[in-house]
């Protein structure tokens, strides 16, 4: 399981925990806690910079899961 936050993620102050026991399910949970929390930035947001963040919940997940045994 991997855990991030939106401060991680995005750099805004927000810690709340988001976790996934895969890269997809951690998408998902990003994806509607940004809906529900935080809509108006997502809003403000170009289009160029809502595409990096999948990218950047990627490389959260690549850190955090390299070198950690397979299952």
């Amino acid at each position: 399981m991997v855990t991030t936050n939106c401060q991680e993620i995005a750099g805004v102050s927000c810690t709340v925990p988001l976790t996934g026991n895969s890269l997809d399910e951690l998408k998902k949970n990003v994806f509607a806690h940004a809906q529900k929390d935080h809509k108006d930035m997502l809003a403000k947001m170009s289009p160029a910079d809502q595409a990096k963040i999948p990218q950047q919940i990627e490389a959260i997940w690549k850190k955090k899961t390299a070198g950690a045994p397979a299952h």
